[in-house]
């Protein structure tokens, strides 16, 4: 699968990528807002094997796409969607991005373009985002493509020394989407991604 947008190509990872995820998610300042802890190699294979396993069931439960810049053709990170609740049209969006690659909008370019993709193709009705309540740029993103802070989820998550942390709440409904895009250049990046998926 394959989406377009602009600036990036957001593609299905290839058992070849582990050692390019390996070079910005091993990076410890983005592992800190991941619960902490030294992601090895073998951690990110084990990454890409889950990819391959997720590409292979029908239907999908969890749609990962490696983050690539159209004109280096160079891989900055990954983005993703969590199908939570099927039957209730329900699903989680998560990314990381290189550090090296960062406040150049491309976080918010690949996470507009999964929006579009869960509210169009996938018929979502609602989609969230958690994030460490510390990651700032994190919550930036999310306010950028139109999703509305919900609350604090206290000590939902156990980090990798055995504390617990609490983490933000974000989501975005689909008539919201829709109300959004219809302003915005969104609905023009819509019609490139259906495009494209139908290609794959």
């Amino acid at each position: 699968m394959e989406i377009i947008t602009p600036r990036l190509l957001l593609r299905d990872f290839t058992p070849h990528d582990a050692q390019a995820v390996h070079a910005f998610d091993a990076d410890p300042e983005l592992t800190r807002y991941r619960g902490g802890g030294q992601i090895t190699e073998e951690d990110t294979r084990a990454f890409i094997q889950r990819t391959q396993q997720w590409l292979q069931s029908e239907p999908r439960p969890i749609y990962a796409l490696a983050v690539m810049i159209k004109e280096q053709d160079k891989m900055v990170g990954v983005v993703g969607l969590t199908i939570t609740e099927r039957d209730a049209g329900q699903a989680e969006l998560w990314y990381r991005l290189s550090r090296t690659f960062g406040r150049q909008g491309y976080t918010t370019e690949a996470s507009s373009a999964m929006l579009a993709f869960g509210f169009t193709e996938l018929r979502l009705h609602r989609i969230a985002a958690l994030c460490h309540p510390d990651n700032v740029g994190s919550r930036r993103v999310m306010e950028k493509i139109g999703m509305q802070y919900e609350g604090r989820l206290r000590e939902n998550f156990l980090n990798s020394d055995g504390t617990w942390r609490d983490s933000l709440l974000y989501a975005i409904l689909d008539h919201e989407w829709q109300a959004k895009s219809a302003a915005s250049h969104s609905v023009k990046l819509c019609r490139w991604e259906r495009r494209a998926i139908r290609r794959s």
